[in-house]
């Protein structure tokens, strides 16, 4: 009984837990990212770029704000769960930092990159908030979604 209880709890928790969240899309588009270091067949192993952009992001309720995006990665060995690795910090025009994290994987040339990741706000109307990214990266545009995860 107590574990039917329990169970029960758990999942009202988890069901009322999407009720305060917030939803949201973006776009980024990057510049030509700027490489360093880089091993192995034509230097990907280890290498480190950096790259950065405007970004424009829309909440479910429409409001919308703007700002740039400042990241940097690092190419994975072989046979890793990612092939990349990007942290990044998103300024909004407000001054709002928020931090990114995202493991990515290459679909191919013409497929560009699928991301997964996280959000953390730093400061501003933000702060203290954590959430969940999405992202696809191809040609320098990113578009992706999002949570805030309350």
């Amino acid at each position: 009984m107590k574990s039917i209880i329990a169970l029960t709890a758990a999942a009202a928790a988890v069901l009322a837990a999407p009720a305060a969240a917030e939803n949201f899309t973006y776009e980024i588009r990057f510049g030509e990212p700027s490489f360093v270091g880089g091993m192995g067949e034509e230097g990907r192993d280890g290498r480190s770029g950096t790259m950065s952009g405007p970004f424009t992001s829309t909440s479910a309720s429409g409001a919308s704000v703007s700002g740039n995006v400042t990241c940097i990665g690092m190419d994975q060995p072989d046979n890793s769960l990612f092939d990349v690795h990007f942290s990044c910090t998103a300024t909004r025009s407000d001054g709002t930092n928020t931090s990114l994290i995202y493991g990515c994987n290459w679909l191919g040339e013409d497929m560009g990159l699928s991301c997964v990741g996280g959000a953390e706000g730093r400061d501003g109307t933000t702060e203290g908030r954590r959430g969940v990214l999405t992202m696809h990266l191809k040609e320098g545009v990113s578009t992706g979604t999002g949570q805030w995860i309350e």
